[in-house]
C-alpha cells in the first residue's frame, strides 16, 4: 500500500525525499519494504511521516492536538524518529504520547537535551516496565511519571 501511494499520489514528496539519501545503499529501504514490517514502515518515506504524525496526535489536547506532533518534529531527526516508532513499545498512542510528555517536560525544565538517545532511553525504560507488568494498563501519566522519574539517569541520555 505504502509503496503505491508513494509512487502514484505521492511521487513529487517521494522523489524529494530521495534527493536526501546518502548512498546507495539506503535508496531500496526508502522505497521498498526490505526489512521486518515495523521496521520497514518506519523506514519508508511517506509511512514515516504519516506514523509520526499518527503516534504524536493528543486528541485529549482541544487547544492543539498538534502539540506533541510539532514537539516531535521540532526534536527528532528522520532516524531518531525511526528508532523511536521502530520500537515495539511505540505500538500503543497512549504509550507514545505519556513518552513524548515525559521528553518534552525534561526539555522544558532543563533537565536533558533531548536527541536521539532521550527518545531510545525512553523506550527502554517504558521496556523494562513492561517486563515486570502489563503497560498496556497504564495510563498516560503513569508512562510520563516513568519516564520524568527515570530518564535522565540513564546512560547517553544528554543532561543538562
Amino acid at each position: 500500500m505504502w509503496v503505491a501511494l508513494e509512487h502514484r499520489y505521492f511521487l513529487d514528496y517521494t522523489l524529494d525525499q530521495l534527493k536526501t539519501v546518502k548512498g546507495i545503499s539506503n535508496l531500496d529501504s526508502r522505497i521498498i519494504f526490505t526489512y521486518n514490517a515495523k521496521r520497514s514502515v518506519a523506514i519508508n518515506s511517506l509511512s514515516l511521516l504519516w506514523w509520526s504524525v499518527y503516534y504524536t496526535i493528543d486528541e485529549e489536547c482541544e487547544s492543539d492536538p498538534y502539540h506533541l506532533t510539532k514537539f516531535f518534529f521540532k526534536t527528532a531527526r528522520r532516524g531518531t524518529k525511526m528508532a523511536w516508532l521502530s520500537s515495539n513499545v511505540i505500538s500503543s498512542r497512549i504509550v507514545a504520547l505519556g513518552i513524548l510528555e515525559g521528553i518534552e517536560d525534561l526539555i522544558i525544565n532543563g533537565k536533558i537535551k533531548g536527541g536521539r538517545y532521550a527518545f531510545t532511553n525512553a523506550n527502554k525504560l517504558v521496556n523494562q516496565v513492561g517486563a515486570t507488568s502489563v503497560v498496556d494498563v497504564l495510563d498516560r501519566k503513569d508512562i510520563k511519571e516513568i519516564v520524568v522519574s527515570d530518564l535522565d539517569a540513564m546512560d547517553k541520555t544528554e543532561v543538562n
